[in-house]
């Protein structure tokens, strides 16, 4: 069945976030498709816990270890 999002893996950069899915239309925006994915079971990393220098600080990336590391990884790049 189709839920109508994703977990999307953001440039390959190996992030992975949720976004919905387009051609599914069951929802407006990548909002709506966090929040049914929270519903789901899909653990999120708290905004507040994302790096400071992390230009895509929004609720949406999936909470696991290996997410937070290669997020923390894509900002020392940034630096």
């Amino acid at each position: 069945m189709n839920k109508g999002y994703d977990i999307f893996d953001f440039d390959g950069t190996g992030m992975l976030e949720i976004q919905k899915v387009d051609a599914a239309g069951i929802f407006e925006d990548d909002s709506g498709a966090v929040k049914q994915a929270v519903h789901d079971g899909i653990k999120i990393i708290p905004v507040e816990d994302l790096p400071d220098n992390f230009g895509r600080r929004y609720f949406g990336w999936i909470d696991t270890l290996e997410n937070r590391e290669a997020i923390a990884k894509f900002c020392r790049k940034c630096l």
